[in-house]
């Protein structure tokens, strides 16, 4: 497998939006601020990350994702970013 390819279920920011319950813009707004980790991948030309690592993300930034099963996990304790 080269550099470009991935077999890490790759999300780009619709995708955490849908997986995560908040909506395309705000995602777009934590990419702009630098709040996510850089993308290391890219598909069709936009930035996308590994679905654990935007998971992981989301987790430890205190906001909720929507599970492999379909259920939204909140996450209860205070963001720090």
């Amino acid at each position: 497998m080269d550099e470009h390819q991935c077999d890490c279920d790759p999300v780009g920011p619709s995708d955490i939006a849908a997986r995560s319950g908040y909506p395309a813009a705000t995602v777009n707004r934590w990419i702009t601020r630098g709040l996510l980790p850089a993308a290391p991948h890219r598909v069709s030309g936009g930035p996308a990350w590994p679905w654990p690592v935007a998971r992981r993300w989301l987790v430890e930034s205190g906001r909720s994702y929507v599970d492999d099963d379909g259920t939204l996990q909140r996450v209860l304790r205070a963001r720090t970013t």
